[in-house]
């Protein structure tokens, strides 16, 4: 027997846009942050 969140997320797979974009939007800021951390670090 399958979990109940595995059909609950089979579900819902039509993909919302704005699940999509604030997933784009994490992983952006999250490069955006490391990119700007690692210049830092080497700029000082």
């Amino acid at each position: 027997m399958k979990p109940k969140w595995i059909r609950f997320r089979k579900k819902r797979k039509p993909t919302d846009p704005e699940g999509v974009l604030q997933a784009g939007l994490l992983v952006f800021s999250a490069t955006c942050g490391a990119t700007l951390l690692l210049a830092a670090c080497n700029g000082g």
